[in-house]
């Protein structure tokens, strides 16, 4: 139940199957003549972190240690743009800059500093697609039941931490522009920074101009951020494990509920919106795994295990239900990809560039992997991979 802890054990459920195929890929994905991989999926554990490992060959690299163009300071994450750009939160350089897939610089914005509009160690950002259905209303079933929730845990007064600062009006330290006055379909980006109180949310243009601040003063550290389908904001903190949704219209903190119970540290999470209802799979840096919960806040199952997917920070979900798990163990990135049921499908790594801390995993329309090095400040582009 959200807000609760989870009692139930992996033992006492059973994988519910994702929606989907294998991984996107025009013409070199080789599929057996029954439509399921050549690879088979129902490996052992102990035998898939022994199997076979693929290369991975490199598209394009580009960034270095620099504040100028295409130069980096420790980023910590990025996101596809509406036109499959890269968008860096370039986060001690204290801007976000915007590249093609090929690595041409294309523009950046943000100035150093805490005041609203400007950014201060940007460590996450994702593009806000704005349906045109009014979110703030009863269409989303799962934001009411998650808001009807919410009010119930605020009436019991149940103990969370920094759950003195949560509101559920309209009002939850929102300032700026209204969205109303921006194009009702005009995609937004949502960056996380550090700001004056702990983390700060604040929303701007495609080209840059701010639209609003969203406080979240009560996460310590932005681990992973996404958006599902029908505009909501998904946030993982990784110093006290707790997901947090967030209305991207309003900015109303819809819910939240603590993972701390079957997870160490949360590191990048992915959602699976394509259900009844959505999915939250979040990479456990610690824990060696991924773990999946419902949208209400119900531990599902874990997927992978120490040896495989070994200090995970990257995850992404292909449009077929494919699931893949990125990490940089042993200073080189490696992929791990999963079928829709959670079970092994493959390996790979890229052994011809060193990777120092992966930070997220992107997979582009055209089945290329995009990740972050940030310790070797730069971005790395893989040809698709074939399962």
């Amino acid at each position: 139940m959200l807000h609760q802890q989870q009692q139930q054990s992996h033992q006492q459920r059973s994988a519910s199957a994702l929606a989907g195929g294998p991984i996107s890929s025009p013409s070199s994905t080789p599929l057996s003549s029954t439509g399921s991989t050549a690879i088979s999926p129902m490996m052992s554990n102990k035998n898939s972190s022994q199997a076979r490992l693929n290369n991975m060959q490199i598209r394009h690299k580009f960034g270095y240690l620099g504040s100028g163009r295409a130069q980096f300071n420790s980023p910590h994450g990025f996101c596809l743009g509406l036109n499959q750009e890269i968008v860096v939160a370039d986060t001690n350089n204290h801007r976000v800059c915007i590249f093609d897939k090929s690595g041409s610089y294309i523009t950046q914005f943000g100035s150093p500093g805490k005041e609203e509009g400007q950014l201060w160690n940007p460590r996450k950002v994702a593009i806000l697609h704005r349906p045109t259905n009014d979110l703030t209303g009863t269409s989303s079933s799962s934001a009411s039941s998650l808001h009807h929730q919410f009010q119930q845990q605020r009436q019991h007064q149940v103990s969370k931490p920094y759950s003195s600062h949560f509101t559920t009006g309209s009002g939850l330290q929102v300032s700026g522009q209204q969205l109303s006055t921006i194009g009702n379909n005009e995609p937004l980006y949502v960056v996380c920074d550090r700001g004056a109180e702990r983390s700060r949310m604040q929303l701007f243009t495609k080209d840059g101009a701010f639209i609003k601040k969203i406080g979240i003063h009560y996460i310590d550290i932005v681990a992973g951020l996404a958006i599902t389908q029908n505009g909501l904001i998904i946030v993982v903190d990784s110093v006290s494990p707790t997901v947090y949704i967030i209305n991207g219209e309003t900015g109303i903190l819809n819910g939240w509920f603590d993972c701390s119970g079957h997870m160490k540290e949360p590191s990048d999470i992915a959602v699976k919106s394509d259900l009844p209802g959505n999915e939250y799979f979040i990479c456990d840096f610690k824990g060696h795994c991924v773990v999946v919960f419902s949208e209400q806040g119900e531990y599902l199952r874990k997927i992978g295990h120490e040896g495989l997917t070994s200090y995970p920070n990257g995850i992404d979900i292909s449009d077929d239900g494919d699931i893949l798990v990125g990490d940089s163990h042993g200073n080189r990135f490696h992929v791990v990809v999963f079928d829709r049921n959670g079970n092994f499908v493959s390996q790979f790594e890229c052994p011809h560039v060193k990777v120092s801390r992966c930070c997220g995993l992107k997979i582009t329309r055209e089945g290329y992997i995009v990740t972050l090095a940030k310790n070797n400040h730069h971005v790395l582009v893989l040809d698709t991979i074939h399962i």
